[in-house]
């Protein structure tokens, strides 16, 4: 059906006259568009899921997957091109308990040469460029599962000591605050463990100037990054705390007793005062935040939960969006999708978000939610008939010098038992802003 509808409009733009064809294509997937000289052509970049091109000629000649036609196009970029490779060696991250899967999340040092997790089997560093895992230490953790670079790429806190255990068909926390943090240099050495996290720590974030460090669990605390004194300690029951680019304010989704109702609160990092608070409408709920590199805009993710009958409530959609930091103008809703918004990361530049959505990720335009580029397709996994080489996201992350995407996530095989951890990595290249000239071929376009 779809060739046959592109067919269509190919022959509609046959009988235009050219200074009428002002026609868009939309491409149903992925489509590379392509830079020509004379009959050389290269990849200019990878459009995204219902792209649109502006139409300014056929083009009769060049010869690709046998056919000729080529379409002579306006892109209307920014646009990115790019080029994936996997990390080796992935963590493993089963519960032998309950023979299930844990995610990981990976974490690009300031550098952008090396990428670090930590997980269930301790610290891993990979090189970037090759995909080689550099590093893998056991550490002396209760359950690790967060961690943070110090700005200057030298030492890692790693965070752990809590951990969700199914015993009898009800689920039981254990804990060991006494084993919640570690500061470790890169190469693994020097453990100083730093306990006394109430409820362990859920997550942590390193303040940009190395100075300090900020963790939460069923409290708030902020740490001196060099002895791992507490310089402060107040209640707030929290995951996402990222601190403000000039280290004055952390935003963190805080969470009362019951797990259902979130906030978005902007504290102040020094005596931890309460700067802003922001909540949902009734069943909306706070999951994910992060500052834009200019300080002035967060972006958060919420979803929507209706409740059940019998059970816990269903997830029926989730919205990212964007707001005025310390302003009063309402936020903007950049996506709204049935699917989880699992995790998302800014451009370094402030002017893009990258997230997974549908087992595809998307660079979304963070003005306007535009998608500007799609750097895998979405692809709703069925469980019972799971295609090879399937990848599930869990989280991903933006490399300081704006070149690199990594993304976290399992691999899925034909079966449950072929489900592995996996990593993959895009090199970017950004095409500028405005009115492109390329070449997009037919076939691309679904056309016979």
């Amino acid at each position: 059906m779809y060739a046959r509808r592109v067919s269509l409009l190919l022959l509609i733009l046959s009988a235009l006259p050219l200074a009428a064809q002002e026609t868009i294509i939309v491409a149903e997937g992925p489509a590379p568009a392509f830079e020509c000289v004379e009959a050389d052509c290269e990849r200019l970049a990878w459009l995204p899921n219902g792209a649109g091109v502006s139409v300014i000629d056929q083009v009769e000649g060049r010869e690709l997957e046998g056919s000729t036609l080529w379409y002579e196009v306006q892109l209307d970029c920014p646009c990115f091109d790019f080029e994936r490779n996997s990390l080796r060696d992935m963590p493993d991250t089963k519960d032998p308990e309950r023979a299930i899967l844990y995610d990981f999340h990976l974490y690009w040092a300031p550098d952008s040469q090396r990428i670090a997790t930590v997980a269930r089997d301790g610290l891993h560093v990979w090189d970037a460029d090759s995909g080689e895992r550099l590093l893998h230490e056991t550490l002396d953790l209760f359950n690790p599962s967060s961690m943070a670079w110090s700005p200057d790429g030298s030492r890692i806190a790693a965070g752990g000591g809590f951990h969700f255990a199914h015993e009898g068909g009800e689920h039981v926390t254990q804990v060991e605050p006494e084993r919640s943090l570690l500061l470790i240099d890169v190469d693994g050495r020097s453990p100083q463990p730093i306990g006394g996290q109430a409820g362990g720590v859920w997550g942590l974030a390193w303040s940009h100037d190395g100075t300090r460090i900020a963790t939460v669990g069923e409290t708030l605390r902020i740490l001196d990054a060099h002895q791992g004194d507490t310089l402060l300690d107040l209640e707030a029951r929290g995951m996402h705390l990222p601190w403000s680019p000039d280290d004055r304010h952390i935003a963190l989704i805080e969470y009362s007793v019951d797990p259902e109702i979130s906030m978005l609160r902007l504290r102040d990092a020094a005596d931890g005062t309460v700067i802003a608070s922001f909540e949902g409408d009734s069943g909306t709920h706070f999951s994910d935040v992060a500052w834009a590199p200019d300080g002035e805009r967060l972006a958060y993710t919420s979803y929507t939960v209706v409740e059940r009958e019998g059970d816990h409530g269903l997830v029926t959609g989730s919205e990212l969006h964007v707001r005025d930091a310390f302003g009063e103008n309402p936020p903007q809703t950049l996506l709204t999708t049935s699917d989880w918004i699992l995790n998302f990361d800014w451009s370094p530049d402030g002017r893009f978000i990258v997230l997974p959505l549908q087992g595809g990720i998307h660079i979304l335009d963070a003005r306007d939610g535009r998608r500007i580029a799609s750097l895998a397709p979405e692809s709703v996994p069925n469980y019972g008939q799971w295609p090879e080489g399937h990848f599930m996201l869990n989280s991903m992350d933006w490399s300081p010098d704006g070149k690199r995407i990594v993304a976290s996530g399992m691999e899925l095989g034909e079966s449950l038992g072929e489900i592995q951890p996996a990593a993959l990595v895009w090199d970017l290249t950004l095409i500028p802003e405005g009115p492109t000239h390329g070449f997009i071929h037919s076939g691309q376009l679904g056309n016979d």
